[in-house]
């Protein structure tokens, strides 16, 4: 379903920037004057003339954005479920025969949505502003290869203890501020970005050896202690993940990694299809000791030819009715 971007959109849009820029707070009751109306109206029909257009779909209680056609990739814009304390957030997702990826959760997608636990998959890289602000979330695993969190992103929360990827270079102003019972932080990169924790007084903060100068060169002082660790990390090697292509034929066909470790242990998401058509699968490979290695690949189903049997030569005597073979 292909949408155009209304006034709405925009204005929500110019709206979401005022009020996430913290200089910009005290402005945010005098942003949409008539002034700044005439603007949108204009940038609107702009819009509109050069036929931009986004595509936009809903799969169970979450609704996507498709950020490239080219790539397959979508984020999470809206979540739609109430009353619900525990959300596991979906790798992949099916629109029109194809496969998509999760790869960004969007701005405010979960705010104030009550959850209490969340399981963001390892494909997501970038969490929004104020994507999760409002919840009760006591503890948050962040998926290794992601690299920005938004402003806000955690904001009002219930956290106890953080740890942050290596892979992240970019951290929102506030993005886990309001998390009074934040006790512990560990923070994986060699380079880290600017500190987002204004309330640090009662935080120990963990970080790589031979980093605190570059921490403190970021701004990550004022915490309770900080303390340098070897995060020496391993990665496991020698595993390959490749696709297949079978027939239909009414079974459910899979796709396996090779060159299993002794020890190691795969999860798969969309994998054992039965239907005709392409599906992206994703196995993750755990072991202990090793970064969790995430994976990809295609299962294609074709459809199976028709086949139609009848003898060769069939005799009817004459009846005056119609005769079928």
């Amino acid at each position: 379903m292909k949408q155009t971007f209304t006034l709405k959109h925009i204005k929500l849009h110019l709206l979401t920037i005022f009020v996430s820029t913290p200089t910009a707070v005290n402005k945010k009751f005098i942003a949409i004057n008539s002034q700044c109306l005439r603007l949108l109206i204009f940038f609107n029909l702009l819009v509109s003339a050069s036929g931009f257009s986004q595509t936009y779909f809903q799969e169970g209680p979450f609704r996507y954005e498709v950020i490239s056609e080219e790539n397959q990739t979508v984020r999470i814009i809206e979540y739609n479920e109430w009353g619900i304390s525990s959300v596991t957030i979906p790798s992949s997702v099916n629109f029109s025969g194809n496969i998509y990826t999760v790869t960004a959760i969007g701005d405010h997608a979960f705010m104030w949505a009550d959850l209490q636990n969340v399981i963001i998959p390892q494909t997501v890289t970038s969490i929004g502003n104020s994507a999760f602000e409002g919840n009760q979330l006591t503890s948050i695993n962040l998926p290794d290869n992601l690299t920005s969190i938004g402003y806000f992103a955690f904001f009002d929360s219930r956290l106890t203890n953080i740890t942050l990827p290596a892979s992240l270079t970019n951290i929102g102003w506030g993005a886990f501020d309001m998390n009074w019972d934040l006790r512990s932080v560990t923070s994986l990169s060699l380079t880290p970005g600017q500190n987002p924790f204004m309330d640090s007084y009662n935080i120990d903060l963990t970080i790589p050896s031979g980093t605190a100068a570059a921490y403190a060169a970021a701004g990550w002082t004022g915490f309770r202690s900080i303390t340098e660790v070897n995060m020496a990390s391993s990665e496991i090697t020698e595993v390959t993940f490749e696709g297949d292509t079978f027939t239909y034929d009414g079974t459910a066909h899979s796709i396996a990694v090779t060159g299993l470790p002794e020890g190691a242990t795969v999860k798969y998401a969309d994998n054992g299809q039965i239907n005709a058509g392409t599906y992206k699968v994703t196995a993750t490979v755990s072991q202990d000791n090793y970064n969790d290695k995430v994976l990809t690949a295609s299962l294609v189903i074709e459809k199976a030819e028709a086949v139609i049997t009848a003898d060769a030569v069939q005799t009817f005597t004459y009846d005056g009715d119609v005769k079928n073979v």
